[in-house]
């Protein structure tokens, strides 16, 4: 049971008397560091009052940029410890968003952990006094400065560390996450520790952990999603495991075997494609298996008891699926993003137990979850505990303890945000049903009107779209226009395969994604998509482009979400000839 208040309490609950092996670990392809409780506590304690040896005052913003790993978790816990405002950056954003959030938080001090962005940080560090490298090989040695000057510290004034966190209260602000917005510049969201504590109590109501739990990491820690449920379970005391790059994940994770895992929604469709391909490229007795397998588990009622077919699915395809994911998966969170109602279903019939959650940045994050005991496929679950919600003109507002502060100089937008009695506007359309789940049904912004009056929702059709193969992510246009367009941005994985399937020209990758062929071959499996739609939705035009979206670009954010209004500008060009 917790009884910590603010995170730094966590910390030392979790890391100051207990001591475990491995309690973080990170893998990468070279070696795998491993920490226990006594080196976690050690280096956060020297992290902590090295920070304060810089002149660090309470309250000061302090950056963090990089992968996840232990390092981020540990810089994290001791920004806050030493009274700063933790504030995440996620890597690779584009330039005029890192300029803004270092210059509207007033940074001075920033861990960076990506070595081909030192250039980049340095030359556009704007008020930055300190950039403290991290996490890669040949790093600079400020970090090595810091934990020095913290150590000698430490053995100065032994009782530091510990008064340290007595002084972090729940109402004092424990980070600035600036939001991925679709258009301008991020706003910074300001959560409190009892807005994240509040989270993580709520979460140990609806997902108890076990004896022998194992987690691992995928998704940034700049990510509330991920760092809230990273935070419950050091707090739970779950090992947690971080691995070098995310697109490894196929390879770790039999080696890690986790019980506990968070994934957005596109990692499982492209999961999908992969186990669809697979089925389509054997032969003979097993693809007719594979194919009603599959069949089988998009379709069948999850609520119903298993009828020997679905044994004999489950022996010679389900388990195989499940041994790919290490075999032992007790949760799959879901988050970010709506996933497909028939992919649950699939999934979740395959024996995978997928619990899909909806909430925002600013509401620290989780608003309504699914849960053992309590999942709806087609739904994003009950209101978290402590957190309510309501459906005012078809808008989902919410309201509880971890309802942000407010956005940071941004009182406007602030009190435009959150009603004087405290509900917040999510800018979602949803509704609940008569079992009290809620169920999204859209964007109050993302919904375009044609210039013939009539109304298209995007989103079904993009998710309609990235089930094609071939295709990485899809952005659907029609607002004050006559028909609906597409952008299909491929997956060169994906196309380097059909090129082998369709083409005979010697064209590379990049050439062969506008060919001809691919078009014709898009064109083909975008008639399918249309003939699910009413007239009024369906794709009139596309274009395919030569490159996957990508973060760098500013495409797509770090939780692979379009950047519909961002895409609109920068490739307006082509959007225009697509309306000729």
């Amino acid at each position: 049971m917790f009884t910590f208040t603010t995170l730094p309490e966590l910390f030392l609950e979790s890391f100051g008397s207990h001591q475990h092996e491995g309690v973080l670990r990170y893998h990468s392809a070279d070696e795998t560091l491993s920490y226990s409780s006594s080196q976690v506590k050690t280096r956060v304690t020297n992290l902590a009052l090295g920070l304060l040896s810089l002149g660090l005052k309470r309250g000061e913003c302090v950056g963090i940029t990089g992968p996840s790993s232990p390092n981020w978790i540990m810089l994290d816990f001791a920004i806050q410890i030493a009274g700063g405002v933790s504030v995440p950056i996620f890597s690779k954003i584009a330039l005029q968003n890192f300029v803004h959030e270092v210059k509207d938080s007033s940074m001075r001090i920033l861990f960076l952990g990506i070595e081909e962005e030192y250039e980049k940080v340095r030359e556009h560090r704007g008020g930055l006094e300190h950039i403290i490298t991290f996490g890669y090989p040949g790093a600079h040695p400020q970090l090595e400065d810091l934990l020095t000057a913290g150590r000698k510290k430490a053995e100065k004034h032994p009782d530091e560390f510990e008064k340290l966190i007595k002084l972090v209260k729940p109402s004092d602000l424990a980070t600035i996450i600036y939001t991925s917005g679709s258009t301008g510049l991020p706003k910074g969201v300001e959560l409190s520790q009892a807005n994240i504590v509040s989270q993580l109590y709520a979460a140990s109501e609806n997902f108890r952990g076990r004896t022998g739990d194992v987690a691992l990491s995928v998704l940034p820690l700049a990510h509330i999603f991920e760092r809230m449920l990273v935070h419950y379970y050091i707090g739970s005391k779950i090992p947690v495991n971080f691995i070098d790059d995310p697109k490894n994940i196929g390879l770790y994770i039999k080696q890690i075997k986790p019980t506990l895992l968070i994934l957005v929604p596109r990692i499982l469709e492209k999961v999908y494609i992969k186990i669809k391909q697979g089925v389509a490229a054997s032969h003979g007795l097993k693809k007719i298996i594979g194919n009603a397998a599959v069949r089988r588990a998009e379709t069948r009622d999850e609520t119903k008891p298993a009828k020997l077919f679905d044994k004999i699915c489950d022996a010679m395809v389900y388990k195989k699926m499940r041994a790919g994911l290490g075999g032992r998966i007790r949760f799959v969170i879901l988050g970010s993003a709506k996933l497909d109602e028939s992919l649950a279903r699939f999934f979740i019939n395959a024996g995978i137990p997928l619990y899909e959650g909806y909430g925002m940045t600013e509401t620290s994050p989780v608003i309504t979850a699914n849960c053992p005991g309590q999942r709806k496929i087609g739904t994003v679950g009950m209101p978290f505990p402590k957190v309510e919600i309501k459906i005012e003109n078809g808008e989902i507002l919410t309201k509880g303890p971890n309802v942000m502060q407010g956005y940071h100089n941004m009182p406007d937008e602030t009190s435009e945000t959150i009603t004087p009695d405290g509900w917040l506007h999510t800018g979602d359309l949803g509704r609940i049903d008569e079992e009290g789940y809620l169920i999204i049904t859209g964007r109050k912004k993302e919904q375009f009107k044609k210039s013939t009056g009539e109304y298209v929702a995007p989103v079904p059709i993009e998710q309609e779209l990235m089930r094609i193969d071939g295709v990485d992510s899809a952005v659907v246009f029609a607002e004050g226009r006559h028909y609906v367009i597409a952008l299909l941005f491929p997956d060169m994985e994906a196309a380097a395969n059909i090129k082998k399937r369709i083409s005979d020209a010697g064209a590379d990758d990049k050439e062969f994604v506008q060919s001809r062929e691919m078009y014709e071959y898009m064109k083909e499996h975008i008639a399918k998509v249309n003939a699910g739609l009413n007239s009024a939705q369906c794709i009139k035009k596309f274009h395919i482009m030569d490159h996957s979206a990508s973060v760098e670009k500013g495409e797509i954010t770090a939780t692979l979400k379009m950047r519909r209004f961002t895409i609109e500008k920068m490739y307006k060009d082509i959007i225009e000839k697509l309306y000729t």
